[in-house]
């Protein structure tokens, strides 16, 4: 997976880092606008802008479960130029799920990590469990009774479902929505008593009391919610996870060019305003090299390889 590409990556190193755009830089982000993904590719679009001396312009390409947005990078010229500001679907996630995709994801360079924002386990206000050791002892008193929400079918919130199905000898039932506004809705309403999701936006319904998140996927609590505790701290590491997105440039990239790419991210990822701004959405910077991107790409589709193969997720083009 993606061989060629991480061989590529790793010819990039500071002694080629001289490369500077000559034209503003085009960043394809596979979400709409105003969503945590897309928020952190303009809060670090706009840094790097900075830094490298010329525009970086976001533009939105849903859709496909990232395949339109990473067909659109692959069109365009291997100059550094035009990247992709992708995360687990395009790359760990829909390989695994798809028979067939209508892009190579080994034709992408890994050029940073940009960042990353943690999953977490939220229930109805009124949900009888008060914490996740009395939801495990609830779940595992009546399997396959309990239903969770997933923002759509094969996407991370149910890949995590599944992984923390699995991990907690527990048998839940997947209920997939389109999108996370109408699972949000119904679970204020209590139509649907509990979801995996994303950090945002359940956070700001947790501060208003509409729902209540019972753990955090992250390593530890996070600044911006310290009264959520981890899934760690509770008995179970195994569920530290992620949703993550960073840059990727199609093969043929100068080397030189990604490298300074990469610096420029990692160089935002330090900022204390970009910190700040990222932290209102409970996400964090990350920044990295190439090569430790790559890894962690490598990491993940093992990972998430394994979930879905042992639940069985198959979709259709």
């Amino acid at each position: 997976m993606m061989r060629r590409a991480l061989l590529g990556a790793a010819l990039a190193s500071p002694a080629l880092a001289q490369w500077a755009p000559a034209r503003p830089i085009r960043l394809v982000v596979p979400f709409a606008a105003g969503g945590a993904a897309d928020n952190g590719a303009r809060a670090i679009g706009g840094r790097i802008a900075e830094t490298l001396g010329q525009p970086v312009v976001v533009e939105n390409r849903g859709g496909g479960a990232g395949a339109i947005a990473a067909n659109a990078v692959l069109d365009a010229p291997a100059d550094g130029h035009t990247l992709l500001w992708g995360g687990q679907a395009i790359f760990t996630t829909n390989p695994h799920m798809y028979e067939r995709l209508s892009y190579r994801p080994e034709a992408f360079i890994p050029v940073s990590a940009g960042n990353r924002l943690p999953l977490v386990l939220h229930v109805h206000p009124a949900f009888p469990a008060r914490d996740l050791a009395e939801w495990v002892a609830l779940m595992r008193r009546e399997p396959g009774r309990h239903s969770y929400g997933t923002v759509g079918r094969g996407g991370m919130t149910h890949v995590f479902g599944e992984l923390a199905e699995a991990t907690m000898g527990i048998d839940l039932q997947d209920v997939p929505y389109r999108g996370s506004g109408p699972m949000l809705a119904d679970a204020i309403a209590g139509n649907i008593r509990m979801c995996f999701d994303g950090i945002l936006p359940a956070i700001t319904h947790h501060r208003a009391g509409s729902l209540r998140i019972l753990a955090v996927s992250s390593a530890q609590r996070l600044a911006s919610a310290p009264d959520i505790p981890t899934f760690a701290e509770a008995g179970w590491p195994q569920l530290t996870a992620y949703l993550w997105f960073g840059l990727f440039a199609r093969e043929g990239t100068p080397p030189a060019a990604v490298a300074r790419i990469s610096e420029a991210v990692r160089e935002a990822a330090t900022r204390p305003d970009i910190r700040e701004r990222m932290a209102r959405d409970g996400a964090e910077p990350t920044g990295s090299t190439p090569e430790e991107f790559a890894a962690l790409v490598r990491h993940e589709y093992a990972l998430w390889g394994g979930v879905i193969r042992r639940a069985g997720i198959r979709l259709a083009e």
